[in-house]
């Protein structure tokens, strides 16, 4: 995706301080239009229900056809639950305090391991995953170490901005006018409100005042009371075993890969370089940038900041970027902050 100098640096300009530090999301900064419907969190639950039935009568079946059928049924079901915590906007949640239960760290990180690996995670989820994790620059340092996947960077950046000399335009007016931009302040709530934000103690303090049975199913869940309601879906959710079957089910979604990833980054779980590592043995990063030459516009600030160092140190040029071959195999798809409601088939809610 292609952008003139002009509407790069104000791009450029306009979401510099905000790309470098992800905001954290808490109950305050969700939307109102994000409000959930009960009968959605009824749709949650009733397929955790079901999961959960079929784990007991698995251990009641000894014929291998039936017990094949039961497996072919729980992935249909686990995609449907995939795709309704996505709709409830409660999935983000759920990854947060999932990260939060040491008990399954190593699991889910051997899950992770395996998926980039194994190039069952997708290159455009992970890249959209780093750079939400504020990770993509750490990412970059080491794609520039290696010979190999310099030149894909670089034409991920010739992709982005035309030339060199454009990608340099935007590094300078983007330091030279950093200081202008606005960081957005960071939240002041104060009494009951601040103690929803996501906290293991608190989040239980809340859960012994809020009700879901006070509501009618057409009735909706104020966003503050989300997260709430995402520690009684979790909790279900690893009573009845379904946690390692979900996050295997996510780490192959190409939208709710995205959000689990990134959790599981902020958390500190993973690294970026162990995310380096994996992906590139597995081939994904390769195919994550040239994605990022098609989809550039929301990185284009991280590209601009890491390769306009590179060049005002010496370690990299205009001319490597104009001399840098076409990107080829990349795909457009939406990024996480730009896709469409109507595009994705999702509600936008805060999913990460």
């Amino acid at each position: 995706m292609k952008l003139s100098t002009t509407a790069l640096v104000a791009v450029l300009l306009s979401t510099a301080a905000v790309s470098a530090a992800p905001t954290q999301i808490t109950a305050e900064k969700i939307d109102t239009n994000s409000l959930v419907k009960k009968s959605d969190i009824n749709d949650v639950m009733a397929l955790i229900e079901q999961l959960g039935q079929n784990n007991q009568k698995r251990a009641l079946i000894e014929d291998e056809a039936q017990l094949l059928e039961l497996a072919t049924r729980d992935q249909s079901l686990l995609a449907q639950l995939i795709t309704a915590l996505l709709n409830s906007g409660l999935i983000g949640d759920i990854w947060k305090i999932l990260t939060t239960d040491q008990q399954l760290k190593s699991l889910v990180v051997g899950m992770v391991k395996s998926a980039i690996k194994g190039a069952i995670a997708q290159g455009p989820a992970l890249i959209q995953a780093v750079w939400q994790s504020g990770l993509l620059q750490t990412i970059f340092k080491d794609i520039f170490q290696n010979g190999e996947l310099r030149p894909l960077l670089f034409s991920a950046a010739k992709a982005i901005f035309s030339s060199g000399l454009n990608l340099l335009k935007a590094f300078l007016a983007m330091r030279n006018g950093g200081s202008t931009g606005t960081t957005p302040a960071p939240s002041t709530g104060s009494g009951a409100a601040a103690k929803r934000e996501l906290d293991t103690d608190a989040s239980d303090n809340v859960i012994r005042l809020f009700d879901l049975s006070q509501l009618g199913d057409d009735d909706f869940i104020d966003k503050r009371d989300m997260l709430a309601v995402a520690q009684q879906v979790y909790t279900a959710i690893k009573n009845t075993g379904l946690v390692q079957g979900l996050v295997q089910k996510a780490l192959a979604d190409p939208q709710a890969s995205i959000s689990l990833l990134t959790n599981v980054l902020k958390k500190g779980w993973v690294l970026g370089t162990d995310v380096y590592n994996w992906a590139n043995q597995s081939g994904i990063l390769q195919s994550g940038l040239k994605w990022l030459g098609a989809n550039g516009a929301t990185y284009a600030s991280d590209v601009a900041q890491f390769l306009g160092n590179q060049i005002a140190q010496g370690k990299a040029s205009v001319s490597d970027i104009d001399n840098a071959q076409p990107i080829s195999g990349g795909t457009t798809t939406p990024t996480a902050a730009a896709a469409a409601p109507a595009a994705s088939g999702y509600k936008q809610r805060r999913n990460y």
